[in-house]
């Protein structure tokens, strides 16, 4: 026979995991929240610097670096690194130049045999990520596909290292050379 102590235990355990996670689901859903106005926002401006200007060595198909700003304030990065086997994109948004989120994808080029080269009109997504984050910390991630990263600690690192060194080369130059309204 079971005792009431055992299952008071179990009953307590289930509620502390279930209200664990509904802080986390609201940080969610305020975070997407803020990605989606920021992607609704049609009177961004734009700053666009390419890959020699924020790589530290150049790719075999050139990058791009593009900062959304809102008045003077840094909301959204994207990056685009062209490999000669892949293409990889990161999307960064920011609240009050805090990360928030980070959406992650890469794509393949398939070899073709006929002509024995990769086929570049034809790109497979393998790998598609969406990360959540809270002063700094991921909060939460979902991904699919073949990742990058295996250790969720190098992975924020990584991520976090980026947008700051992001934020700060971009902010920088727009502040100097501010661009015309696109």
């Amino acid at each position: 026979m079971i005792k009431p102590t055992f299952i008071f235990l179990l009953i307590a355990n289930y509620f502390s995991i279930t209200s664990f996670s509904q802080p986390i689901e609201e940080k969610k859903k305020a975070i997407r929240k803020i990605f989606q106005q920021i992607n609704k926002n049609s009177a961004l401006k734009s700053y666009q610097l390419e890959g020699e200007d924020f790589l530290e060595h150049a790719t075999d198909r050139g990058g791009s670096l593009i900062g959304y700003f809102k008045s003077d304030t840094l909301v959204k990065i994207t990056e685009w690194i062209g490999l000669s086997s892949s293409n990889k994109q990161f999307e960064y948004y920011f609240n009050k130049e805090g990360l928030v989120f980070v959406y992650a994808e890469e794509q393949h080029f398939k070899f073709n045999d006929s002509s024995q080269e990769l086929d570049y009109s034809k790109p497979e997504k393998v790998h598609e990520g969406r990360f959540y984050f809270n002063n700094g910390k991921i909060i939460s991630s979902e991904t699919k596909g073949i990742g990058k990263w295996e250790d969720s600690k190098i992975l924020e690192q990584t991520l976090v290292e980026s947008a700051d060194k992001y934020l700060g080369l971009l902010k920088k130059r727009f502040l100097t050379n501010p661009p015309s309204s696109h």
